[in-house]
């Protein structure tokens, strides 16, 4: 049998499917994330990067917004919504810096945020590891305090990525040593940050992801 191409000519005055409509820009999303969130035009995005955290390949507008993490782009849940992912932070100007990097190995970046807590006299600053899981959740995988300051006095740890995880080393101190550090030895509990890694004391912490979180 020869195969033969047949083509149908659409019945006149049949209505034609309506067209998909287009999904907004990422301004139109911005700006409706403004109404809706209250946020108004003198907040202006801190920290902007493109960088693909979830979906497909298509790179993700992420930036800090006051005292939120906001997601948002062509390819996050149809380009049509966006994450408003508010912070525990005291003011905006408490949100000291967003990096994205790729931890768990799935191809997609983490979120990294430092941010400062202030406690009287006394400034500790916090490390929050943010990231998408494969249904599209969001959820923190990570928490610990890396810094301490107070009167000029400092201990600072060192933040450095590894293949599927993180390392925290006890970094140096300033003004403080042994003798002189007023705080008595912080335990790890269930919930809270990891402690602050103390030079004198300490040794470097490895943490690996499992496929649930960041473990020693």
């Amino acid at each position: 049998a020869q195969w033969r191409q047949e083509t149908r000519t659409p019945l006149r005055g049949a209505p034609e499917p309506p067209a998909p409509p287009e999904a907004p820009s990422a301004d139109e999303v911005l700006a409706a994330l403004r109404r809706e969130r209250g946020v108004p035009a003198s907040v202006v995005p801190r920290f902007a990067r493109e960088v693909d955290v979830t979906g497909d390949r298509r790179r993700e507008r992420v930036f800090v917004l006051g005292r939120a993490l906001v997601v948002l782009g062509p390819g996050f849940r149809e380009g049509r919504g966006y994450l408003y992912y508010e912070l525990p932070v005291g003011a905006a100007q408490d949100l000291r810096a967003l990096e994205s990097i790729a931890l768990t190995g799935d191809g997609k970046a983490e979120l990294l945020l430092r941010a400062a807590q202030q406690l009287g006299d006394v400034e500790r600053e916090l490390l929050m590891v943010h990231g998408f899981d494969a249904a599209g959740g969001f959820a923190r995988l990570l928490s610990a305090e890396v810094a301490r300051r107070q009167d000029g006095r400092q201990v600072v740890n060192e933040v450095r990525p590894r293949r599927r995880g993180l390392e925290l080393r006890p970094g140096r101190a300033r003004g403080w040593d042994a003798e002189s550090w007023p705080w008595a030895r912080e335990a790890p509990a269930a919930g809270a940050p990891l402690p602050l890694l103390l030079p004198w004391s300490d040794e470097a912490r490895r943490l690996r992801w499992d496929g649930r979180s960041f473990v020693p």
